[in-house]
């Protein structure tokens, strides 16, 4: 263990930098429905993977139909997303799952990272998810300086449309989960560091009501309510909800939704949470912790040395199809 350990070195002092391309990346305005802002952060993400020794590719987005307030469905723009390969023959393989997009549309007021004196970095996606492949990028490096990169090839996905539920790029993730064998998502973790133990995971669901037109007076019962109905239909739909949140010691369940359920979906087991620590994610208010840095890229990076080394049981391929898990 300690020889593994020892492999973590080349993190040390990287802090900055990891902070530094956080920041970049962030100041890039990337809400999902941002087709350009997208395709801008990923220009800026690309050259670190590249520089890794990784192959990229592109996947396009597959159609995603939105019902609108007339009740027709109309084609919703998602950009691209990006795919990372390191030694593609390999047999054991790894992939590593983050995400370009943020909530925050390019008309949003939060738009700018700031640096504050408290230890935090306070932006639109410094902690979800900017700062997760920062830290992702650099357990990627620590793990290729290592003995054990040889005999495992690695696969990054970040597609654009997460915060929407990756309807346009599942089918990428259900390629990509044919050949893994273990998962890494680089969602933030809970502040105190306790990594998410379990997801609610999520569903989508439109419909469109008509209501019938009728006199209130004469002929009320020959009439359809319209919102009468939508507001069965929405009570219903939230009966389904349950984000219940346990005691934060190691391991929490936690409510939404991450890439981590399409690779479970496809019976690939995985850890979540691998990135900063930070809180309020989703707001204005949303930061990262300056110092989780290094210490998350560590984590991941040890990860991937456990399991390439032996320390942590490489996880069967067959019987893992069949207990997906997040």
């Amino acid at each position: 263990m300690k020889a593994l350990t020892d492999a973590l070195a080349p993190i040390t002092g990287q802090r900055e930098n990891m902070v530094d391309r956080t920041t970049q990346w962030a100041n890039i305005n990337s809400g999902s429905g941002h087709v350009a802002g997208n395709i801008e952060v990923a220009k800026a993400i690309a050259p670190v993977f590249r520089d890794l020794g990784m192959a990229q590719t592109e996947f396009a987005a597959a159609d995603e139909i939105s019902i609108d307030d007339q009740g027709k469905g109309r084609k919703v723009p998602r950009a691209p997303g990006l795919l990372f390969s390191l030694r593609p023959q390999t047999e054991r393989r790894i992939v590593l799952a983050g995400h370009l997009d943020t909530v925050f549309p390019p008309d949003h007021p939060f738009q700018n990272v700031d640096r504050r004196k408290n230890g935090e970095l306070h932006g639109p996606g410094c902690a979800d998810m900017k700062g997760g492949i920062a830290v992702m990028a650099e357990a990627i490096r620590c793990f290729e300086a290592s003995q054990y990169a040889p005999d495992v090839g690695i696969n990054v996905v970040l597609n654009s449309d997460e915060e929407n539920g990756s309807y346009a790029s599942a089918h990428a993730f259900e390629q990509v989960a044919k050949r893994a064998d273990v998962g890494l998502i680089f969602e933030p973790c809970l502040p105190d560091g306790s990594l998410a133990g379990a997801r609610s995971g999520s569903g989508h669901y439109s419909f469109t009501i008509r209501g019938r037109a009728a006199h209130a007076g004469r002929s009320f019962h020959e009439g359809r309510n319209a919102i009468t109905a939508a507001a069965k239909v929405i009570a219903a739909l939230d009966s389904l909800n349950g984000n219940a949140l346990g005691i934060p010691i190691k391991w929490a369940p936690t409510g939404g939704v991450c890439d981590g359920n399409n690779l479970a979906a496809n019976g690939v087991p995985n850890v979540d949470t691998l990135g900063v620590r930070g809180a309020f994610i989703h707001s204005s208010d949303e930061y990262a912790v300056i110092d989780s840095f290094e210490e998350r890229a560590r984590l991941a990076a040890l990860i991937m040395l456990m399991l390439a080394g032996g320390e942590a049981p490489w996880p069967d391929r067959l019987s893992s199809k069949g207990t997906p898990s997040c």
